[in-house]
């Protein structure tokens, strides 16, 4: 008998640790599987608010953008500035009329759009018409000349991002009605509404590092603009391939994140109508920290109700496997009452089950005293699971509840069983075993024993996913309606222009705050009232309402010009353009009209068209004088004794020639201009003329040098050249002035010759010279000077080192000597003494 107890406490033992040791694995691993669901459940939540915010962004960017292009063609269209680059191309108009014409505009354009801070129209063939404002670099301008030079034409491009300006450039062509390029019009913008968008999104998001807009070249990607430091990003190679590898795998249409070497996550999305992408760059560690947190706390969650478990068993399992051997006997008497039992439970199982099938709910069943909970196979399979996969407890629940929904249910039920209300109905979500989560909505009763003590809560699960999204995807809908409207709303009320809007009967419905300004009423003194009996003069009244019929009768946009009569009398001229909206049914429900002021505009064309006859008149008279001007230049260049010559700048084929210059070199005209340049030059001097015609490219230049030409008769003349470089119709010239210093140069020779024999003479006689300027007090002394005085050779020698050498005694003398030379016939004649190189000695 004893044996037998101690096998089966040792039996129980083992049973007991067997037990704890599958619970502690079981938990372990279910907190490592349900953590690794967690992240990426939440990761792919973070993907999907990143991508929708990608959208977002690049929806206010496309809208910004479009804006200024907007304010750009505008700009560009303008008829009269058009009109006179057509007339300047068809040799009509002068170029000085022509940008004096554009100017007046381009300057009106400035003045009407304080978001464009400068403008530079280029011609069609890429040379500069009118700079107004700030300038465009000379970089951009020279590549639009390229593309002008190789394609014969433009295309509308930009934005360009000035690199230490927050600006922006916008670039489009100006074209004929015919399609011919007439220009192109560069607008510089303050860039400040694009940087403030996207530094706002850069903001928005943790681990966000660069948030930018670029566009793909075939050099490469090539930075737009964005958030700050984001350029630095673009320049990692890393980077530059992930954008490649994303473009290669990915629709550009899909927002999908891509990895980037060095543990970054990417985001791009296009921005179509301006050929451009939007790339968000974030540190995965940042961007996912939500996720790893959550998924971290989780994992603790799960295994601190591993811990408790298994300290429940550990409790609980010793006591009941000791009944087990006791109730054993019992339970054999027991079996065939539970069998017989289990027939009719079955039967009822089964028609609780197809009812339960047909209203496709899964049934629980929570069991107070005993902690258990029935899942039905319905309820299993709602949420992934097969039938008896998970365990039958209140922790399998538990864990795949968010943690605020699950204490907010158990509120509920706490609430039904304290009352006495019993049913109760709740919504929460689960998670799937996909990893996804499912809206469930539960309903439940709480049943009670004879004394009306809660004993067990029964309830239901129906998956509602489908509903709960709907109705999601209806509120960020309207949420989205309304930012556009509030978008809609901002644009009109911050545009510099007019807009009106009218219902199809012509009364006023929207008036925006430039309308106010510009009229003088408020919209709630024009809200409801006609347009033209309230705004227009009456004999422009009828013209507009026919207007207003022809557009409501053909739908098509309008433009006219009209007067307004504002509230304090005074009358405006607008420029207006006249769209319609429709309702789905293709009725017109709104009439919108975009107004322009005009008035300074069309004065100052008034004035240009006088100033333009007045300017006709002045060309005429300096035409006149020019021509006098050329006749007298003419002579000068004849009869001038230095001699001249212009030369091509290519070929430096002679153009012309005076006839000093042909008497310098010996050809007469005909032979001058039938020579090859480099005869006249010696073969040495080729290095130095490559060299004088590169500084004279650079600055344009050259001045006066010492070279030699060679004549027609075979010597060497010696002359003095000047040159400058001169552009005439687009052609380059070379204009250079030679003067004949071969005397100069025989006496400068024979100079020098005297000098070296005077300075031998005075090596062999022992006899130095010297030369006084009494004005700076110094003396020029001769080489055989120096030796005689002991002084190094070329040290500058002042009248005061002189008299330091005199002997003290003899100072007065010479002094006197040099007054009476001076006063006299100009003759010194003094003997004294000096001190040369530590030793008196007598001098003369």
């Amino acid at each position: 008998m004893s044996h037998s107890l101690n096998a089966q406490e040792l039996h129980l033992a083992r049973t007991q640790k067997l037990a704890m040791a599958t619970v502690a694995l079981a938990g372990l691993v279910l907190a490592l599987v349900v953590s690794g669901l967690v992240y990426q459940a939440e990761s792919r939540h973070l993907e999907r608010a990143s991508r929708l915010a990608l959208r977002f962004e690049a929806t206010a960017l496309d809208a910004e953008l479009m804006r200024l292009s907007t304010v750009t063609e505008r700009i560009a269209n303008d008829g009269p500035a058009t009109r006179a680059l057509m007339k300047l191309g068809l040799g009509l108009l002068g170029r000085v009329e022509t940008r004096a014409l554009n100017r007046a505009v381009l300057e009106h354009a400035l003045a009407a759009n304080p978001e464009a801070l400068g403008i530079t129209r280029l011609m069609d063939d890429g040379t500069p018409l009118v700079e107004l404002g700030e300038p465009v670099p000379e970089s951009m301008v020279a590549r639009l000349i390229d593309e002008l030079e190789e394609q014969g034409t433009v295309s509308k491009s930009g934005p360009w991002a000035l690199a230490e300006r927050d600006r922006i450039v916008l670039c489009t062509p100006i074209r004929a009605s015919g399609g011919a390029l007439l220009g192109v019009d560069l607008v510089i913008f303050d860039a400040s509404g694009l940087h403030g968008i996207v530094n706002a999104f850069h903001a928005m998001h943790q681990g966000t590092v660069a948030n930018m807009v670029i566009r793909n070249t075939a050099d490469g990607p090539e930075f737009g603009f964005g958030a700050s430091g984001s350029m630095d990003w673009l320049h990692r190679p890393e980077v530059i391939a992930a954008i490649h590898d994303a473009r290669a795998k990915q629709p550009i249409g899909r927002v999908q994140p891509s990895s980037v070497g060095g543990g970054h996550v990417l985001f791009r999305t296009l921005l179509p109508r301006f050929d451009l992408e939007l790339v968000h760059l974030a540190e995965v560690g940042g961007f996912y920290r939500a996720a790893s947190r959550y998924a971290a706390w989780t994992a603790g969650f799960t295994l601190t109700l591993g811990v408790l478990t298994l300290l429940v068993i550990r409790r609980l399992l010793r006591p009941v496997l000791r009944r087990i051997g006791e109730q054993t006997d019992e339970l054999h008497g027991l079996l065939e009452q539970r069998e017989q039992l289990l027939d009719s439970v079955r039967t009822s199982e089964e028609r609780f089950d197809l009812a339960m099938r047909a209203a496709n709910d899964g049934l629980w069943d929570w069991e107070f005293k005993t902690g258990k909970v029935y899942y039905s196979p319905r309820w299993m399979s709602m949420l992934g699971y097969a039938e008896n996969e998970l365990p039958a407890h209140l922790d399998t629940w538990s864990s795949l509840i968010t943690p605020e929904d699950g204490e907010r249910t158990l509120t509920v039920i706490r609430e039904a069983m304290h009352d006495g209300t019993d049913a109760f109905g709740i919504d929460f979500r689960m998670r799937h075993k996909d990893g996804h989560w499912v809206d469930i909505l539960s309903r439940g009763m709480v049943l009670r024993d004879a004394e009306g003590e809660p004993v067990r809560v029964v309830g239901t699960h129906v998956d509602i996913s489908q509903r709960v999204s709907t109705r999601k995807a209806l509120e960020a809908s309207e949420k989205r309606l309304r930012a556009e409207r509030d978008f809609v709303n901002a644009v009109v009320e911050a545009t510099g222009t007019v807009i009106v809007v009218t219902d199809p009967e012509g009364n006023i419905i929207r008036f925006n705050k430039t309308a106010e300004r510009v009229s003088g009423y408020s919209f709630e003194e024009l809200c409801g009232r006609p347009l033209w009996s309230s705004l227009l003069l009456p004999d422009e009244a009828r013209r507009v309402q026919e207007g207003f019929r022809r557009i409501l009768t053909e739908g098509v946009p309008d433009r006219y010009e009209n007067r307004w009569k504002l509230k304090d009398g005074s009358t405006r001229l607008f420029d207006w353009y006249n769209s319609v909206v429709r309702t789905e049914s293709g009725e017109i429900s709104f009439v919108v009209s975009q107004g322009y002021d005009v008035t300074e505009m069309r004065a100052a064309q008034q004035a240009l068209a006088d100033h333009k006859q007045e300017l006709e008149w002045l060309v005429a008279v300096r035409t006149a004088e020019l021509a006098r001007i050329t006749d007298y230049n003419r002579m000068l260049f004849q009869t001038s004794p230095i001699g001249l010559a212009l030369r091509e700048w290519d070929t430096l084929a002679l153009v012309d020639a005076n006839p000093a210059y042909l008497q310098i070199i010996g050809y007469d005209e005909a032979e001058a201009r039938a020579l090859d340049y480099s005869m006249l030059n010696p073969p040495e001097s080729r290095p130095v003329d490559d060299q004088t015609m590169a500084i004279l490219s650079e600055q344009g230049r050259l001045s006066a040098y010492e070279r030699e030409y060679v004549h027609k008769q075979g010597h060497r003349v010696a002359v003095q050249l000047t040159s400058s470089l001169v552009e005439q119709d687009g052609n380059r010239f070379i204009l250079s002035s030679v003067e004949d210093i071969s005397i100069r140069k025989h006496m400068e020779h024979a100079l020098r010759e005297s000098r070296a024999n005077l300075a031998r003479a005075q090596a062999i006689a022992r006899v130095g010279s010297w030369r006084l300027d009494h004005h700076t007090k110094v003396m020029d002394c001769s080489d055989e000077c120096y030796r005689i005085l002991g002084i190094e050779l070329g040290v500058p020698l002042s009248l005061d080192d002189y008299w330091s050498r005199v002997h003290g005694d003899d100072v007065d003398k010479v002094k006197d000597g040099l007054r009476a030379a001076r006063g006299g016939d100009g003759m010194l004649d003094v003997t004294h003494r000096m001190l040369i190189c530590g030793e008196l000695k007598w001098v003369r």
